[in-house]
This record gives structure tokens, sequence and C-alpha cells, in this order.
């Protein structure tokens, strides 16, 4: 009976990597960080639960394919309907899944039974601890990725128009802590990042401090700090120079801002700024970066729309899964 729970627990996790992939690339990874985790835990569910299951007999002759097929119509319609009916391949996929995993379950359990060499059994174990090890480690940094940018205060927006290929929004009014690098924005990023990350750590005037934690969060105290929010947007002045700066909390203004100590650090109030923009998932580089610039770029000069400054935007932590990360293109639109 274990070993049938742990194969199809595993089985339901391999699957739900698949499905990560899967609706990735169907509705796209950036912005679908909570369909994409919570598809993922559905499929380990659904194993455990089918690894449980052995008892239950439906068919005479087609047992597993029955019992497979109704646990994955059940988990998976729990899925879709809960995710607002979002992916109907998804649920489609997760009622075979149920009969894939059912499969495998059974096969380990009637193996199970077979009397098996000490030596067989051990090598089993060490391969089902080490299967187990790295889909806990796997489920740990997807968890991560999921809650690491959770309640990190995000600057707010509204969608003006909805493009094919890109949206439009106009910016709320904000401040940014703005510093000035050289280089490109892969070599100059965390130079820029230190830069700014003394100014909210506590290197201003008032000496505020932000306190960090995974996942970010702004704990606000009686003598101020400053929270570190969400995006940390990097912005092309020249081909060598690159304005790095960091949305400060919606709370604060020009007058209550803690001053920098810092010289190379200015703060800018942004007022009325439109922007039209591109997500994309996956790390950064300067090349990711150059070519969805120049795929907006054909958008926008095919719509007649014109613009000026070009931007990268990151939402996430360094550490965050490849597939769970938010990256924008922004183009600064003339009006």
């Amino acid at each position: 009976m274990k070993k049938r729970i742990y194969t199809a627990t595993i089985t339901g996790a391999i699957l739900g990597i698949f499905c990560i992939i899967g609706v990735g690339f169907r509705l796209g990874f950036s912005g679908n960080e909570i369909l994409l985790f919570s598809t993922w835990f559905n499929r380990i569910v659904m194993g455990f639960a089918i690894g449980l299951a052995s008892p239950i007999k439906i068919s005479k002759k087609h047992n597993t394919i029955s019992r497979g097929l109704l646990f994955g119509l059940i988990f998976s319609f729990a899925h879709y309907a809960s995710s607002n009916f979002t992916d109907l391949i998804g649920f489609i996929a997760g009622i075979f899944y149920g009969i894939i995993i059912d499969y495998f379950a059974t096969k380990a359990e009637k193996t199970s039974q077979k009397k098996i060499s000490n030596k067989n059994k051990k090598r089993m174990s060490t391969y089902m601890i080490t299967i187990i090890v790295v889909l806990g480690l796997l489920f740990i940094w997807i968890a991560y990725g999921f809650f690491a940018s959770r309640f990190v205060e995000k600057l707010g927006y509204t969608v003006v128009e909805t493009k094919n290929k890109y949206e439009i929004r106009l910016l709320d009014d904000h401040l940014i802590a703005e510093t000035e690098v050289k280089g490109t924005f892969e070599t100059g990023i965390n130079e820029g990042f230190n830069i700014l990350a003394g100014y909210i750590f506590g290197d201003n005037k008032k000496k505020q401090k932000i306190k960090m934690t995974t996942p970010v969060v702004g704990s606000e105290k009686q003598s101020e700090k400053i929270e570190m929010t969400a995006p940390v947007i990097g912005e092309e002045s020249s081909k060598e120079t690159i304005l790095f700066s960091f949305v400060l909390p919606s709370k604060y203004n020009l007058d209550e801002v803690p001053e920098p100590n810092n010289p190379k650090i200015s703060i800018r109030e942004i007022k009325g700024k439109k922007i039209a923009v591109i997500k994309f998932s996956g790390f950064f580089s300067d090349e990711k970066f150059e070519k969805k610039k120049q795929e907006l770029i054909k958008y926008l000069e095919k719509d007649g729309v014109k613009y000026k400054t070009i931007s990268y935007v990151g939402y996430n932590p360094p550490w965050t899964p490849p597939f769970m990360r938010r990256n924008e293109v922004w183009a600064e639109l003339i009006e």
C-alpha cells in the first residue's frame, strides 16, 4: 500500500510539471503564477488520493482505467471550476492523467506483493528516497516562487486598452528612487541594485530601514521605514548608461520621503505616465530584452503608436523559478 501511495503521488507530481509547461505555453507563464502552482498541486493531491484508492472496485475487467478515470474527472473538474473554467485542455488532460497515475500505482502495488530480494529492496528504497527528495526540493522552489513576491506592494495601474500582443496602461502617480550606472542591463543591474538597496536599507537622512523577509514583507513601525516594493525598473538613458529605479511605497510623497545620503541617488515623482507593455518569463538577459524590445517596437509602429523611453521591468527575487518569473518591457507613450 505504501509503495502504491508513493508511486501515485510521485507520478502526479511529475505529470504536474508537464501541466505547468502546457498551461504556460497555452496561457502564458507571466501573470498566471497562481494557476500554474495550483495546477501542479492539484495533480499531486490527485496522485495521493489515487494511491489510497486501492480498495475501490468499479469494474472487474478494467478497474484501473475506470477508477483512474473517475478520480481524474473529479480532481480535474474541481480545479477547472475553481479556476473559473480557464483551461479546457488542462481539464481534459487531467482526466487522462488520472488513468496514467492509477496504472503506475497499480503496477507498483502488484510488484510490491511479489517476493523481492533484499538487494533490490534496498535499491528501490534508495530510488524512492531520491525521487522524494528531488520532488520535495522542487516543491519548495516552486512554493518559494509563488509566495516570494505575493505580499510585496506593487505599483498600481489601470489597463487602458488590451491589444493582440501588448497592453496599454496608465500608471498610478508614484515616487521612484533612481540611480545611474554604466553598462548594459545585464552588467549594470548589480551595481544599480546595490546603490539603491543601500538607500532603502537605511542609508538616508532619517536612517529609515527596510525589513526584508521571504516572502518580502513591509512592517511599519513608529520610527518609519521604507518598504521595498515591486517592480524594480531598469530604463535606458543611453547606449552606455542605465537608469535604475525602485518604486517607493505609495504612502510617501515628496515632502515625507527620506532624503538619500548617496549623491548618486535622486528621488523623482512620476505623474500620468502611460506605457505600452509586453510580458515575458524566464531568466533575464540582454539578448532576451533586446528581442522583446524590438517585438514591442514592431507592434507599436504597426499600430502607429508614438513612444520614447524603453524600460525593462522585473517583479521577482532572483531565486524565483524561471517559468514563474514576471518580466516586462515598457515603452513610455507620447500623447
